[in-house]
């Protein structure tokens, strides 16, 4: 009987970014290796059409899917970790301690904590650090702080079981970033598996994708918050009105044009994606990991300028001539995009 590896997270199993593809590239490789893969499919966690729209999951692997309770608690999310902790606790005190339980996450600290068995988990993001920072400004930022604060004292006892997590599991890093800060934690160094990016698969999706005529090509930023510094991208865009720019976020659900910028829809296949890019855009304000946004372009061989945080320079093989060292300073990234398209 195989050996097997059970995966978690609120958002596994859809279309919500590069941690999703990349862990279940990951399973895939422990599946070649022998082991048999079980997901559990959380179906009500889902906001966005993005977090509603399902990947396609191998068909050699058991799916079992669950609903959370209370989901119109979620904008408290470590609030609602709580209420759902009681059910989730019952189902994986009744897995067999012989499976291996693969989390990250919200929910990872509940699953790791209560599973007898082996755990590993995987650190995605600064919020799998444990970090909960405000990126928001004007009454935005004020709303966020509000929201903190209401919900501080469940994020502080999250924050304890995320610690418990840490020292229970075997801890896997998605980049030398999120490795150093993981051992300031704990003292000890994780393994690093950087997301695996089958380049020949890449090439091949890009390749079939419909193509973009030229003229109509333009700069892609994919995500459209602050964290990922989508008004860093208008702000660009309205000091180069002579380019066009394209803005792919999960909030958008129908093609939108603002000037010289077009909002669109969230991708499934990431070549429509890149079919678009004389240039690819990695903004973000926050402590990326190891971006798919940033390495995919880059293994293309479409320009990528990214800001200097997390794991966005490993991501471009620390080469400083695509990295902005200060992200809010719109008159480099300015200079830096008119060079890489030769328009100096």
């Amino acid at each position: 009987m195989k050996e097997k590896i059970i995966i978690f997270s609120k958002h596994f199993g859809f279309n919500v970014g590069g941690a999703e593809r990349s862990i279940i590239e990951i399973l895939k490789i422990k599946e070649r290796e022998g082991f048999a893969i079980e997901a559990y499919i959380v179906e009500n966690s889902g906001r966005t059409k993005a977090e509603r729209e399902r990947l396609v999951l191998p068909e050699t692997w058991e799916i079992k899917y669950i609903r959370f309770r209370y989901p119109g608690l979620r904008w408290f999310s470590n609030f609602w970790y709580f209420m759902n902790k009681r059910e989730l606790v019952k189902l994986f005190n009744a897995i067999d301690p012989q499976s291996i339980v693969y989390a990250y996450g919200k929910y990872a600290p509940v699953i790791i904590n209560t599973h007898n068995g082996r755990c590993v988990y995987l650190v995605r993001d600064e919020y799998g650090l444990g970090w909960n920072l405000n990126y928001e400004i004007g009454i935005r930022y004020l709303r966020k702080y509000l929201h903190q604060t209401l919900d501080y004292f469940w994020f502080k006892r999250w924050q304890n079981e995320l610690l418990e997590c840490m020292s229970k599991a075997d801890v896997i890093a998605n980049s030398n970033f999120i490795a150093d800060e993981v051992e300031k934690i704990t003292q000890k160094r994780p393994k690093i598996i950087l997301p695996k990016i089958d380049e020949k698969k890449l090439k091949s999706i890009f390749q079939e994708a419909p193509s973009v005529p030229y003229n109509d090509k333009g700069i892609v930023a994919i995500g459209g918050t602050r964290l990922k510094g989508a008004d860093i991208v208008e702000k660009i865009a309205k000091q180069l009105p002579e380019y066009r720019f394209y803005i792919f976020a999960k909030s958008i659900t129908d093609k939108q044009e603002k000037g010289n910028v077009t909002y669109m829809p969230w991708q499934q296949n990431i070549g429509v994606v890149y079919q678009y890019a004389k240039l690819v855009l990695v903004p973000s304000r926050w402590y990326e990991a190891y971006p798919r946004a940033a390495r995919e372009p880059y293994v293309l061989g479409i320009p990528v300028l990214g800001s200097l945080r997390g794991g966005i320079p490993e991501a471009l093989d620390f080469r400083g001539e695509c990295l902005i060292d200060n992200p809010e300073d719109i008159g480099l990234w300015c200079r830096r995009i008119k060079s890489v398209l030769n328009d100096s």
